[in-house]
């Protein structure tokens, strides 16, 4: 039904046609050219590289080009800025498409429109500025406006287990910001007393948390329940993207503005709830996303990998994938010669031996067209350093950088910030060497820059946004002496070929401490002077030698090939394409792929009522991980998880049966 929808028309198969010349797309099968053709309200679970993105884009550029409103619009969201990004930069690239990037259209992350069509109207209805929506500047000027007591008040959270970074305000009473949190003490104590009057000072300053901008959206809709029905009429056609990483908070509020009445509103959500792993607020869970009262089409079958690697992946999916488990599509074999999907077992104190034996492996049944074509990678569940477990410790290997010593969580792409400025230019000038944009590591610094102004006691603080650099431009431009350090720190250890070293950081501090202390207006923190000390780079002098070490990329070469694997954690190579793919065994509460094994080796498929949480989480990221290669993939796994004796060979038998070479490395 799409009688509400200001649209000419509808989507019949001369508009699929002509999409399909348009963006260039094969044969669409029957679920996808539905999926262009469908008007009303539908959940869409798409399986790993099932084109959801190039459909998403292809539905839009249909609608755009029959729209016929010039007041009101289609409303894109994401759950992520990278999904909202690809799919401007999709658009933009599409003529038709084009037109959907301005108004009466609107393309943000849920966040985004949340923060402008709700939070932001009621806080300025209510007399509040919005200076910056942002957890890390708003959480610093929380500690300014504490001034001494802010070691009063961390020293009481830290006893009662509570993390001054994790406070936010707890209802839209910003006279009481406090009320309706879990603030370990009453109203009468001094530290609840303390921290509420910083909290509030910060609010009439203009500084709020992501999330705390959902507590004053519910409290629009609540003070003018009339919102609802003109954010409907506004946009007759919703589409969220990435919604199984949609919270419970977001999915509740969304669904009281968009929910309502169907025939007044279309709501398309399309994801994924097996690739479901980023934390939130409750897991989209079952229910949410695909929604048991909803219409649901299934994309069950990939064109990212062949049925060898749907089979080893399909029974991982939490959630069945109807009608008949995750198919792939056929392509001629990797190898003649057997199967080539490869488990490695290694002895439990000697990870070091399996990426060496992985990249012969890759390079042994891949040909240099196809290495070409992609990167190979190998990924694991956690990726955080932990200097207390080594070989002989029950939980070795527990973290990819058991498997590699030059890997450095600092370095990974989506990782938290470096702690120190240096090691953000480090980051950068390692990104810039490597196979990244430039941008990327301009912002890197950028980003640290911001940081340390902010740390300093930049009034008003810095919002770095998406696009760090250009917001530190904007701000310097008051501040030529800021700028041209800045500047001359971009151009001599990022776009330049001068190394950074002590010795150049030293030259380097004193106009950083004092650029600092002009912010501060006056001495400078231990908070902010730390921030500013020395440190070494990631992987030894980060130069422009022949062999510089690059981005947790490990370089194998035999026999006249060679071969890069870069490292990663598993969020942070979701939505990727490889060649190949080698999964590392981690440790997060039990070996993770030890823990998988009934799944891994046939005996279990999908969930149930007997597959706890932590296994249940365990599933997503293995799937996840599993669906990422086009060609080849591998899995690590201690000597010990397969067990001994008969048990060792019934458990062989089991995955060779289900197409593993299993390979033991001495």
């Amino acid at each position: 039904m799409s009688e509400h929808l200001p649209i000419t028309g509808s989507v019949g198969d001369s508009d699929i046609a002509w999409v399909a010349d348009l963006l260039g797309l094969g044969g669409l099968d029957e679920p996808r050219r539905s999926f262009l053709k469908r008007l009303d309200t539908l959940d869409v679970a798409a399986c790993p590289g099932s084109g959801k993105t190039t459909l998403v884009v292809a539905k839009l550029a249909i609608l755009a080009r029959k729209w016929s409103s010039l007041t009101r619009g289609v409303c894109i969201l994401s759950h992520t800025n990278v999904a909202r990004e690809e799919i401007q930069r999709r658009l933009a690239d599409a003529a038709a498409g084009h037109d959907l990037l301005n108004y009466p259209h609107y393309v943000d992350t849920i966040h985004g429109f949340v923060n402008r069509f709700l939070a932001s109207p009621w806080l300025a209805s209510n007399g509040y500025k919005v200076i910056a929506v942002d957890n890390e500047i708003t959480t610093s000027v929380r500690k300014k406006n504490l001034g001494r007591n802010y070691f009063k008040v961390n020293a009481y959270l830290d006893r009662k287990h509570h993390s001054f970074d994790l406070l936010r305000i707890g209802s839209s009473d910003l006279a009481n910001p406090l009320v309706g949190t879990r603030f370990p003490a009453g109203p009468s104590a001094p530290t609840y007393q303390l921290m509420a009057d910083a909290m509030r000072l910060t609010a009439e300053q203009g500084y709020f948390c992501h999330d705390e901008m959902f507590t004053f959206a519910k409290a629009l809709l609540r003070d003018h329940p009339e919102i609802s029905a003109i954010l409907s009429r506004r946009f007759p056609f919703v589409l969220i993207d990435e919604m199984q990483d949609t919270s419970l908070q977001q999915h509740r509020l969304l669904g009281s503005i968009f929910g309502g009445d169907p025939r007044r509103t279309t709501v398309q959500r399309v994801g994924d709830s097996n690739q479901a792993i980023f934390e939130n607020d409750g897991e989209s869970g079952p229910g949410i996303f695909p929604g048991r009262q909803s219409t649901t089409l299934t994309l069950p079958n990939s064109f990212r990998f062949d049925s060898s690697i749907a089979a080893l992946a399909s029974n991982l999916a939490l959630a069945p994938v109807e009608p008949s488990g995750l198919q792939g599509v056929e392509r001629a074999p990797v190898s003649q010669s057997g199967p080539q999907h490869t488990i490695f077992v290694f002895p439990k104190d000697k990870a070091n031996l399996v990426l060496p034996a992985y990249a012969a492996h890759v390079i042994n049944c891949l040909d240099e067209e196809t290495l070409a074509s992609g990167a190979v990678t190998a990924v694991g569940h956690i990726h955080m350093e932990k200097e207390e477990v080594g070989p002989g410790h029950n939980q070795y290997p527990a973290t990819v950088s058991h498997y590699w010593n030059d890997y450095r969580v600092t370095a990974s792409r989506r990782a938290a910030p470096p702690a120190h400025l240096a090691q953000c230019i480090h980051k950068a000038r390692m990104m810039r060497l490597g196979d990244m944009p430039v941008h990327e590591a301009v912002n890197t610094v950028a980003a640290g820059f911001i940081r340390f102004l902010n740390h300093a006691g930049a009034s008003p603080a810095i919002a770095a946004g998406s696009r760090p650099h250009r917001s530190l431009e904007r701000v310097l431009e008051s501040q030529p002496d800021a700028r041209q350090l800045y500047r001359s720190i971009l151009a001599n250890f990022v776009v330049g070929d001068k190394a950074l070293d002590e010795q150049a950081w030293k030259s380097l501090l004193p106009d950083l401490l004092s650029l600092g202390q002009m912010i501060a207006g006056g001495a400078l923190t231990a908070e902010v002077s730390a921030y500013a000390e020395w440190r070494e780079p990631f992987a030894g002098p980060v130069d422009s030698s022949a062999r510089q070490p690059r981005l947790n990329i490990y370089h194998f070469e035999d026999q006249g090939r060679a071969v890069d694997v870069h490292l990663n954690s598993i969020h942070a190579v979701k939505g990727q394409t490889h060649v190949a793919t080698l999964v590392l065994e981690t440790f997060n509460y039990g070996h993770v792929l030890k823990a998988l094994m009934p799944w891994i080796k046939g005996d279990r498929s999908g969930g149930g009522t007997n597959t706890g949480v932590r296994d249940s989480k365990r599933l997503r990221l293995a799937y996840v991980a599993m669906t990422r290669p086009s060609h080849l993939l591998c899995l690590a796994l201690p000597d010990s998880s397969l067990g001994e004796g008969l048990e060792r060979l019934i458990t062989e038998s089991k995955l060779s049966s289900r197409g593993w070479k299993v390979v033991e490395l001495e």
